[in-house]
């Protein structure tokens, strides 16, 4: 099964494609650092080094042009980076690690939005 690794999101024109990177990466390692176990039934514990590990990938952000509406700007966001890693920690229980591996990231995706939502008040519409 082939999944698409890249999201393409519409945000308002003044959140600049740095500023969301740099965002978008801090809550991904509070949402990591705060994280027992990946979102899957019958999950191991994370060891402090794979939260670590985890916590250290990069989110890479593009601007990829204008957006639907004149005040939004349609931005690549790639998990590419976070299945890569959560595989190895998936596949001792994971019958297919790189289909559970892609739900988890998107999983953890829609939390990240969720805080990019409440606490810097940056929406991220999915363009398709």
């Amino acid at each position: 099964m082939t999944y698409s690794n890249d999201i393409l999101v519409q945000v308002p024109e003044e959140v600049s494609d740095l500023e969301l990177e740099r965002k978008l990466n801090a809550r991904w390692k509070e949402l990591i650092s705060n994280l027992s176990s990946l979102p899957v039934p019958g999950a191991p514990a994370l060891t402090a080094a794979q939260r670590e590990h985890l916590a250290g990938e990069n989110i890479p952000v593009n601007v990829q042009g204008a957006g639907v509406d004149p005040a939004t700007i349609a931005i690549l966001i790639s998990l590419t980076p976070l299945i890569k890693a959560i595989v190895p920690l998936v596949q001792p229980f994971a019958t297919n690690a790189a289909d559970l591996a892609h739900t988890v990231a998107l999983d953890l995706w829609n939390h990240l939005k969720d805080r990019l939502w409440h606490e810097d008040h940056i929406s991220l519409q999915e363009k398709s």
